[in-house]
């Protein structure tokens, strides 16, 4: 395995702006992490024929982190697709609220609310690297809605785990603003 490019991590999938494979990032230790083993994405809900893509690329596994409110409202095209499993791994549920607390707000960026996500939702982070643990040859997919803040954080505590540094992790994370530039402007 040897480095891969921004452009070669990118997954060519019309209807997603923000899917890449983590593959390819070299970690401390002068090895690449595997491509075609962990891909962050946006929401998987509006995939026609893509499906198809995302499946001969190798996807078996959809972890959700969405809310189970997000998941009524845009299901993901992915649910009883082949063989794919789909698992649902709410990362806005703290215990029994699926609302944020009123100190969020006063965060002045969004380290602090992703302070608060791993805080709140230890059991929940448990589950997701059980679900990676329990599927070590499948090509595992991960989203939330946009790609970015849920899924951001998983990507990171993957790469860490990965041994890859920290430049790596944040330059990874910022491609996302990047690429999702501009959708979600009508949202502000």
């Amino acid at each position: 395995m040897m480095q891969l490019s921004r452009e070669e991590r990118m997954l060519k999938v019309e209807s997603m702006t923000n899917i890449r494979d983590l593959g390819g990032y070299e970690t401390q230790a002068g090895y690449y992490t595997k491509s075609h083993k962990f891909i962050r994405s946006t929401n998987p809900a509006k995939l026609t024929d893509e499906k198809i893509y995302l499946y001969n690329y190798g996807i078996r596994v959809q972890i959700d982190l969405r809310s189970d409110f997000e998941v009524e409202q845009q299901p993901s095209s992915l649910i009883n697709y082949r063989d794919i499993e789909y698992y649902n791994v709410n990362l806005m549920k703290a215990k029994d609220l699926n609302i944020l607390p009123k100190e969020i707000a006063n965060y002045q960026d969004l380290a602090g609310f992703y302070i608060f996500m791993l805080e709140a939702n230890k059991e929940q982070f448990k589950e997701v690297f059980e679900i990676f643990y329990n599927h070590p040859y499948d090509a595992i997919m991960f989203n939330c809605s946009a790609g970015k803040d849920r899924t951001g954080v998983a990507t990171m505590l993957i790469l860490s785990a990965l041994d890859v540094d920290k430049a790596t992790i944040m330059k990874d994370y910022l491609l996302s603003k990047e690429y999702i530039k501009g959708k979600y402007d009508s949202y502000l």
